[in-house]
Formats: structure tokens, C-alpha cells, sequence
């Protein structure tokens, strides 16, 4: 009898553990932002949709239109970036010491994109400087991009 009873309660933490961990691939699979990521700095309050190639974007609105702004995908980390203004580059304008690294997170890759017409958050024209801490096949199908093209606010190459 109490080998039985042994049993069910082996059989019952096993069904437990199943459901769980199922519910964890879930979660890791919904790329919806269930909650705020908790590496995200402090001051990043704001949260767009998600954005092809980007993920959801959080930002400061105090510090735009430089930022930083970061990118998330299933609570992961998927980008930092700074946007400067095409006139700031035209006019040799310098900045410094304007990204710092988000241990554990290493820099993948770093894209610039042009965005000829500015876009949300910063409408003039500029160059978003993206640190990707995923490699630039990942990121670039997020939120529906089935393309693999940068999004459409940004120009686009002939």
C-alpha cells in the first residue's frame, strides 16, 4: 500500500514539473512583454509595440530623441541605441562615453541605420546606432519581419 501511495505522489510532482516547465516554453515562446525585464535601467519607463527587426522598445522620454533606448523580446535583451541627428554629424559634433556595456549582456554586432524621415520618438532626420547583444539573423525577423529588411523607417539600401 505505501509503495502505491508512493507512487501517486511521484506521479503527481511529475504531472507538477510537466506543467511548469510547459508554461515556461510558453512564456519564453510569447514574444508579448508579460512584464517589465529586469535588467532594464531604471529610467527606462516607456514601451512601444513591437517594432520589426527591434522588438519593444523602452526609453526615458526625458532623454529622447539621444536616448539610450533599449529593445526587449521575451524579457530578453536584444539591443542598446543612441540616435544622433544627420545635422549633428554634418556640423562634426562630437559625443563621448554615450554607451555603456550591460553586463552579462556582450555586444553582438553594431548596426547603423539612416532614418531619412526620423520616425517616433525622434522625427528629424538621424542615424540610430544599434548595439545588438543577439546575432543580426535573430533580431532582424522579430515582431512579424518576414522580410529580414531593416524596418521601414529606415532607408532603404537600392
Amino acid at each position: 500500500m505505501r509503495s502505491s501511495g508512493v507512487r501517486v505522489l511521484l506521479c503527481a510532482a511529475a504531472l507538477a514539473a510537466c506543467a511548469a516547465s510547459a508554461s515556461a516554453l510558453r512564456a519564453q515562446a510569447d514574444p508579448s512583454p508579460s512584464a517589465r525585464p529586469a535588467w532594464l535601467p531604471a529610467d527606462a519607463t516607456e514601451m512601444s509595440d513591437c517594432v520589426e527587426a527591434l522588438g519593444y522598445v523602452y526609453w526615458n522620454p526625458k532623454r529622447l530623441p539621444f536616448g539610450p533606448t533599449y529593445g526587449a523580446n521575451g524579457g530578453k535583451p536584444i539591443f542598446e541605441e543612441i540616435m544622433i541627428a544627420k545635422s549633428d554629424f554634418e556640423r562634426g559634433k562630437n559625443f563621448e562615453d554615450v554607451a555603456k556595456p550591460m553586463p552579462p549582456f556582450p555586444v553582438d554586432h553594431v548596426d547603423i541605420w539612416f532614418a531619412p524621415h526620423g520616425h517616433d520618438g525622434f522625427t528629424q532626420p538621424h542615424y540610430d546606432i544599434l548595439f545588438f547583444f543577439v546575432p543580426h539573423a535573430a533580431h532582424m525577423h522579430l515582431c512579424g519581419n518576414t522580410s529580414g529588411k531593416p524596418p521601414d523607417f529606415v532607408l532603404q539600401e537600392p
